[in-house]
């Protein structure tokens, strides 16, 4: 049998730059440029051969914070600078991710600097995991460390929460956008712990419990002193029920905005130890609106609560 050859459409797609504008091929408006930024790169080869490189990378990120449930949302363009040092003979690097936030209007005129903050990371970047008010800069462990992740408010820039590993997120429903957000620190983090944890020197994980516009809670997790831990698995519970997802919606609160209704269900809470113990499991309920550090507990008798430093 004879072949025929497979003839396909072709479609040409073209770009059209800022500021091009034909009527006969398209009625889209002129762009017009907004901000502007600089990216440099410093590099040299020492005497033993390494290559040591300093980069400052700029980004710009346009981000409509709540815009799918509001046209009036608050209409942000980010502008990213991402400083990163490196050495190739050294496994550890060291970044510093800053973000200035302008807010526009409706039309994207009228600029206002809103916030700005500076955090060591090397990786970031607005709506980490779809969550829509975060940005969120991570920063990678060395040598046995944990990969860490740091999370601000797009609201307001604040910082709010830390986690290694995947985070929780609660919404009540038709309430205009009450949110809280669960992290789990641990105490192989590649930055921060000492810090979140108030200094123990025992401590060996910090639990946060925070809304998107301003830092909440935390409680420390105390036990097993000179051992290292790493985050294994972090769960809403339900009358006694683990919860598949990681995005609970609360209808037991419907509607409401009172931090009292979100109540009626735990954290639960894994670690694994570098060591030869067993999985450390933890429960915390949230009461309140509140974790509750007297209803805390651990499968692990070694293991106590305290209320973390505020932040």
């Amino acid at each position: 049998m004879k072949m025929r050859p497979l003839i396909l459409p072709c479609v040409l797609l073209g770009f059209a730059p800022a500021g091009y504008s034909d009527s006969a091929t398209s009625a889209a408006p002129a762009l017009s440029t907004v901000q502007r930024a600089e990216s440099t790169v410093a590099v040299i080869r020492d005497k033993d051969g390494c290559t040591i490189t300093h980069a400052s990378n700029s980004r710009f990120s346009p981000v409509g914070v709540d815009s799918y449930r509001n046209t009036d949302s608050l209409n942000l363009i980010l502008h990213e600078t991402f400083e990163r040092g490196d050495d190739d003979c050294v496994e550890q690097v060291q970044g510093e991710v800053t973000v200035d936030a302008t807010v526009y209007d409706r039309d994207f005129k009228n600029p206002k600097p809103l916030w700005s903050f500076t955090s060591e990371g090397w990786e970031a970047g607005p709506e980490p995991e779809g969550h829509w008010s975060l940005y969120g800069v991570t920063m990678p462990g060395c040598c046995g460390a944990s990969d860490t992740d740091s999370y601000f408010s797009l609201w307001t820039g604040k910082r709010l929460f830390a986690s290694t590993g995947p985070i929780l997120s609660l919404e009540v429903p038709n309430s205009g956008g009450v949110l809280r957000f669960v992290g789990l620190l641990d105490n192989a983090a590649s930055m921060s712990f000492k810090q979140e944890s108030g200094g123990a020197d025992d401590a060996i994980g910090v639990l946060y419990f925070a809304s998107d516009r301003e830092p909440g809670e935390t409680l420390v997790l105390h036990g097993h002193k000179g051992d290292a831990y790493h985050y294994a698995d972090l769960k809403f519970v339900i009358r006694g029920k683990s919860q598949k997802d990681r995005q609970l919606d609360l209808w037991s609160a419907d509607k409401s905005k009172d931090p009292k209704s979100i109540t009626g269900f735990s954290i639960r809470g894994t670690l694994e130890c570098e060591c030869d113990r067993p999985l450390l499991t933890f429960e915390v309920p949230v009461v309140d609106g509140h974790l509750s550090l007297t209803g805390a507990k651990s499968g692990d008798k070694q293991v106590t609560f305290s209320a973390g430093p505020p932040h």
